[in-house]
């Protein structure tokens, strides 16, 4: 979703150019968590949906684009309207699955965000979860809603639950994004917990023969936004160490 308007950690960029593309591709599909208790019914659909190349869904997952886009700041009012339409679709039709439906609901919500109407984005993303409690995208995308509504504490309730649901990159970021609104607030504390969190994630997977370089850049980003928490919290020694740990992988 777009770049929140916050207070940044003073002298720290959010991650470099390469992790924020491959990062968005994560989130621009589908969540892979899906609650098990589903109909047999509904597990057919969701089949037939999985194996259609054409129709609904993909209108939907092509026109979605402009969510990405506009994440990036290229923010085109008729595509995202477009995209609204297209997920509307799918998200309303009982002849799709709940998954794929979630998932409609959800870029509906944020293609509304993008819109700046807060209140059709927060209406959509709910229905998302509503049809699948364990859609790691959708409650990262409300909490993102959240935080711009000025609500901190179920924006961090929110990016808890997307850590939870998510994969290792979900995880990883929903962590950083919390330990960002800690340090807004001058938890130090906490803000620190939550890197080392996104951080001990992060270590094991930088040796991956494929995307082990962008877990690298990751690190190095998490490492220096810990260190100057740390220089915030008025520990120049611990600071130190995490801007050579963050230049050691670059």
């Amino acid at each position: 979703m777009q770049k929140m308007k916050m207070r940044k950690m003073p002298g720290v960029s959010m991650s470099g150019r390469l992790f924020c593309a491959v990062y968005l591709l994560f989130w621009l599909m589908p969540s892979s968590g899906f609650a098990q208790s589903v109909s047999q019914t509904d597990a057919q659909k969701k089949a037939a949906d999985d194996a259609s190349t054409s129709g609904d869904i993909r209108d939907c997952q092509l026109s979605s684009v402009a969510n990405l886009s506009a994440t990036a700041g290229n923010v085109d009012r008729d595509k995202l309207a477009q995209s609204i339409n297209n997920c509307g679709k799918v998200a309303n039709s009982e002849n799709h699955s709940t998954y794929w439906r979630s998932d409609a609901f959800k870029k509906i919500g944020e293609s509304y965000y993008h819109l700046d109407d807060l209140s059709n984005a927060m209406s959509n993303l709910n229905k998302a979860i509503e049809l699948d409690r364990t859609n790691a995208t959708a409650y990262y995308a409300r909490a993102d809603v959240y935080q711009k509504m000025g609500d901190a504490r179920k924006a961090v309730s929110d990016f808890e639950s997307a850590a939870s649901y998510g994969d290792k990159m979900g995880k990883m970021n929903g962590y950083q994004r919390i330990a960002l609104i800690y340090n807004d607030q001058y938890n130090y504390d906490l803000s620190i917990a939550y890197l080392t969190k996104a951080i001990e994630i992060a270590s094991p997977l930088t040796t991956d023969p494929t995307l082990g370089f962008m877990y690298k850049v990751m690190m190095a980003n998490l490492y220096k936004n810990r260190g100057t928490i740390w220089s915030n919290k008025g520990d120049s020694v611990k600071a130190q160490e995490d801007y050579k740990k963050s230049l050691d992988l670059k």
